[in-house]
């Protein structure tokens, strides 16, 4: 901020953001000096928010004047934590390429695309190239690890796709067919602050696609709101958007198996509701379970 005036300038700063921080809250400008500048950062109530759109406006007063101007900062928190993961930029911004890089490129050709306008070919011959991120995790968080690949060309082997978390193979494939697209997911566990995906290929006759690579942390299907009226039983379980669900119950612990109730659906968002109008048993007990793609 500058002083454009000829007279001593007393001005203040009001923020009202729990999630943003301010360097100073107000001051005096001399006419004509230097400009002051002032900080506006994100503080850790940041990292709390839940995903969504927030904006907040930071207010300067002129207490000479009373004039007041306002600049408005907007936050968009994801619990996405790959960037780049659809390659939308074009390249291969904020992921990293090292051993065999040859016949590997971000390309708009349709074989090779999942999603939008872009996803990358994969054909290095004789030796592995890779693709890695390093994410910020968790210690102790699970996360739901996704991505879509395909084997498009039925050129024939030899071909390997391999997939590490932290340096533990999660997947490890040689010889793949003809793969249309395919989505692959995986439940890791963060042992760290910060950890390394790395994607490994190969396929010397032809390429490999692979597109929509996502991580996201993993809500405990906790059981909340438990209501039961005659022989109809309702509750709601927390969920991660995105991933199928399968409700089963037992009536007792001493069953060997699981009864699953109704069919498995997709979350839409953090809750769903579930309905179990044939609660005829003495008792039941009822569990929440993920079903990878």
């Amino acid at each position: 901020m500058t002083n454009s005036g000829t007279k001593v300038l007393t001005w203040s700063l009001s923020n009202t953001s729990l999630w943003l921080n301010v360097s100073t809250t107000g001051g005096t400008l001399q006419p004509g000096a230097s400009a002051t500048t002032v900080t506006v950062s994100l503080n850790t109530a940041a990292t709390n928010l839940a995903t969504g759109t927030y904006t907040a406006t930071i207010w300067f007063t002129n207490l000479d004047s009373g004039f007041v101007t306002g600049r408005t900062f907007t936050l968009t928190p994801s619990s996405q934590l790959v960037q780049n993961g659809n390659f939308a930029t074009g390249n291969f911004a904020d992921w990293t390429q090292s051993g065999n890089t040859a016949y590997t490129a971000v390309t708009t050709s349709s074989a090779y695309v999942k999603s939008g306008t872009y996803g990358v070919e994969l054909g290095p011959s004789e030796s592995l190239g890779y693709l890695s991120q390093t994410l910020p995790t968790v210690t102790g968080q699970s996360y739901v690890l996704s991505f879509w690949i395909d084997n498009p060309s039925p050129g024939g082997t030899p071909n390997q796709f391999d997939v590490t978390w932290n340096g533990t193979v999660v997947y490890n494939k040689t010889n793949l067919p003809v793969l249309s697209w395919t989505n692959l997911q995986f439940i890791v566990t963060a042992s760290s602050a910060n950890t390394a995906l790395r994607f490994g290929f190969r396929n010397d006759p032809s390429y490999f696609g692979l597109d929509d690579v996502s991580v996201m942390p993993v809500v405990a299907p906790a059981l909340q709101l438990f209501t039961k009226t005659n022989t109809t039983v309702q509750f709601a379980i927390n969920t991660t958007a995105g991933l199928v669900y399968q409700i089963q119950y037992k009536t007792n612990f001493l069953q060997t198996n699981w009864i699953n109730l109704g069919s498995s659906f997709t979350a839409s968002n953090s809750a769903a509701a579930i309905t179990d109008s044939g609660a005829v048993d003495r008792q039941r007990f009822y569990r929440a379970v993920i079903l990878l793609q």
